[in-house]
């Protein structure tokens, strides 16, 4: 699928709120398209996937501007991402004791 299309069906999700999380956007992109148009290490990148509290507001003004969003939508599921992963921690060690 051409990658304007898949920007503009993102977009799509995430203005309607179909999207509640920073990782779920690479399930509709290519995380090395994402990459490129943000450039830094795509190590790192794949770091930030996965754990986005070290994602500084300059990638998200970016990214908002690359997925054509605003900021405050890809803070917004990045905030989503942190605390479900938050709650899963809570569960895993209430589960222990």
């Amino acid at each position: 699928m051409n990658q304007e299309i898949q920007l503009s069906a993102l977009k799509n999700l995430i203005e309607t709120g179909n999207l509640h999380e920073f990782k779920d956007i690479f399930l509709y992109v290519e995380k090395k398209f994402i990459f490129l148009k943000l450039g830094g290490n795509y190590g790192t990148f794949l770091k930030y996937i996965e754990n986005p509290k070290k994602f500084r507001y300059e990638h998200t003004y970016r990214l908002a501007t690359i997925l054509q969003v605003t900021p405050q939508q890809v803070s917004e599921m990045i905030h989503n991402q942190i605390d479900n992963s938050k709650k899963k921690t809570v569960k895993s060690i209430s589960k222990k004791k």
